[in-house]
């Protein structure tokens, strides 16, 4: 982790102790001291002196793994990935090693390879719930690379040195501030915890006419000072909230925020110490203020919190003109590990960075809704808003699509870099395979219709030889689409109609929908319910819904104008065989007229009664002979709903080739 860019939060307690056995000679001991007194650079020097001097395995072994924790701190992974492979090689047997080794390749994107050595750690330390956690993580992490969010992030180049800049923030909508250690700064010694100058405050003015960030310059008063000055966010009136570490003697190890003000052409006001800070117990830091000004959030290792660093906030009352105590912005937000980088949007989404939520590798960015300590809905922004660095001091602009971020991940300019992105377009596609129902083989020129619940557009589209269809990404976000197929010259009945829904698709993405197609068979019969008639009666036009059924029927006959069909009547036992013959005959002569009224040829349409011939059930009322003959046995159970199932019309298809005479 970047600890000089997770900004001053000084834990004050050498790493190794905490993590390692802490023997060694003077030499290790005096390389610790510089580790509490956060001098890493000369703590390095003096652990590599022992590692390349010393010819005891065990010590060479404790220097190695004092060296990679060092890196580690500061986030130079693969010189920490070198150094903990050096302590292996020299027989370490610490569990952690292995961990922090995983950790180390989980940072720099070898996801596959740190679930390998996190297993190796689980066989050492099984009883470590962490472990895995962290290879739930790395699949995560693959996962997210694999399925990229709408967002493109690109280096800032024009901020960015050799040194760590980071921490950006909006003083204006054309104008962008953030944090750096290069070498203009104020102060002219160099701090011992990376050996580069302290850090000041920058500014960046945008180009009226194209919108590119212009050269950083220091900003102008007294916001900066000869220590450290870190991140800072400004209110709507221009009232800033600016991190100061290291004291006004340069000897402090916590932060502080201050309140400033702009003073005309001078530039910044000499900073108002917050209330609620503590130099000598714990540090504030990371300040960002609510849209109406009356909260703040921010980080600090203060006691009572969840883990190393917390997120917490105060609320300034205007009747006493104060900041109330610290309140923690709770579990949700705040895990066992650490949250900084707190930042607010402007509709009241916090943005923050942690190493304790699920994530890619180092700090992930993160949001959630909500308030004060309730909060919920917290979500990782996923790749390549993270990465498996370092990712942290998010902002964006008033609709989420364009903004700033830090990373220290690969291909950067320095350590920690700002790195602008915006949102890319959304691409949703459709996709599918349209097959014959009953062979299952690709079914080529289907006509494939695409509807959408916001305009009256379609898509109209063609299977290609594999029965393949492709929307080419012209999808619309937040609609609900309508698809169906047909491919009526084969005599294919029309696919059902199928829904496909847009909504809550964050992500570039592929949807589809497949479906088969079934043929019309000659002889096929289908079962028409619905079409009644009065009493006694083969007048169709007494029964509305049965001039509907038929409609829709001619509405088939208009789609197959090539098919031709017989229309079959069928009644219950009931009433004498002959009757019902006749009786059905009218009623089926009455529906083809029906369907020739409506424009079919009639030369498409015959006309069958059945009467009583094809009952589906049991309910002949003359009854039935014995097996092998005999006399007749009744059946007179069957209730009125039985009988009614006899009662139906029919439709046979006869042929597929009609062809209309000139």
């Amino acid at each position: 982790m970047s600890r000089r860019s997770i900004v001053y939060l000084v834990v004050g307690v050498s790493l190794s102790c905490m993590n390692f056995m802490c023997g060694g000679g003077s030499s290790i001991n005096e390389g610790k001291k510089k580790v509490v007194e956060l001098q890493f650079t000369q703590a390095i020097n003096v652990f590599k002196k022992v590692y390349t001097s010393s010819k005891n395995p065990a010590e060479k072994a404790e220097a190695a793994i004092n060296v990679a924790e060092a890196y580690r701190s500061q986030g130079f992974t693969k010189d920490a990935e070198r150094w903990y492979n050096n302590a292996i090689r020299f027989k370490s047997t610490n569990p952690l090693i292995t961990y922090r080794l995983a950790q180390i390749l989980m940072f720099q994107e070898k996801w596959e390879d740190a679930i390998q050595k996190m297993h190796d750690y689980q066989k050492l330390n099984p009883d470590d719930t962490n472990g895995q956690l962290m290879i739930d993580n790395c699949a995560l992490a693959l996962k997210w690379r694999k399925e990229r969010s709408r967002y493109i992030v690109e280096n800032a180049r024009i901020l960015n040195t050799k040194f760590f800049d980071f921490a950006p923030a909006y003083l204006k909508k054309d104008q962008i501030i953030f944090t750096s250690d290069r070498e203009s700064g104020k102060g002219k010694t160099p701090y011992g915890w990376t050996g580069y100058s302290f850090s000041d405050l920058y500014e960046s003015a945008k180009n009226k006419k194209n919108g590119t960030l212009g050269l950083p310059v220091s900003m102008k008063g007294k916001i900066n000072t000869k220590f450290n000055d870190g991140s800072a966010q400004f209110d709507k009136k221009g009232v800033g909230y600016v991190t100061q570490c290291n004291g006004p003697d340069g000897k402090g190890k916590r932060c502080n925020i201050y309140k400033i003000e702009l003073k005309g052409k001078e530039g910044w006001d000499e900073p108002e110490l917050l209330s609620f800070n503590n130099d000598s117990n714990f540090s504030c830091s990371q300040p960002t203020i609510s849209p109406d000004g009356n909260v703040l959030y921010f980080t600090s290792d203060m006691p009572g919190g969840f883990g190393y660093n917390d997120i917490w906030f105060v609320t300034y009352s205007k009747k006493s003109k104060s900041w109330s105590d610290p309140i923690n912005a709770g579990p949700t937000i705040n895990t066992a590990m650490d949250e900084v980088y707190p930042w607010m949007h402007e509709d009241g989404t916090l943005f923050f960075a942690s190493n304790g939520h699920p994530g890619m590798g180092g700090m992930d960015i993160f949001y959630a809704t909500g308030q004060g300590k309730s909060w919920e809905n917290v979500k990782n922004m996923r790749y390549p808003i993270n990465t498996g660095a370092d990712d942290f001091a998010l902002i964006c602009d008033e609709k989420k699509e364009t903004g700033y971020l830090t990373s220290n991940r690969p291909g950067g300019k320095g350590n920690d870099d700002i790195y602008s992105f915006k949102m890319g377009s959304l691409e949703i596609d459709l996709v599918g395979k349209i097959t014959d129902c009953k062979t299952g083989e690709p079914l080529a020129n289907v006509n494939i219709t695409i509807t959408n619940s916001i305009d009256t557009s379609r898509i109209r589209l063609k299977t290609d030889a594999t029965g393949s269809y492709r929307t080419k990404k012209n999808l619309k976000a937040n609609a609900e689409y309508s698809v169906y197929g047909e491919k009526r010259e084969d005599y294919y009945f029309d696919s059902k109609v199928y829904d496909v829904s847009t909504f809550n698709i964050e992500v570039s993405t592929t949807l589809r929908q497949d479906f088969c197609l079934r043929q019309i068979n000659l002889d096929e019969v289908f079962t028409v319910r619905g079409i009644y008639y009065g009493l006694d009666s083969a007048d169709i036009h007494t029964r509305a819904i049965s001039m509907y059924i038929l409609d829709s029927l001619a509405g088939i006959l208009d789609k197959y104008s090539k098919i031709t069909i017989e229309l079959g009547s069928h009644t219950d036992c009931r009433a004498s065989y002959d009757y019902n013959i006749n009786l059905s005959q009218r009623r089926a002569d009455s529906a083809v007229a029906y369907l020739v009224s409506m424009g079919i040829d009639l030369a498409r349409l015959t006309a069958k009664g059945y009467g009583e011939t094809q009952l589906t059930n049991d309910c002949a009322c003359e009854g039935e002979k014995e097996p092998g003959g005999g006399p007749y046995i009744p059946f007179i159970n069957c209730s009125e709903d039985i009988h009614q199932l006899n009662r139906r019309t029919t439709v046979r298809i006869t042929g597929k080739s009609y062809k209309k005479k000139k």
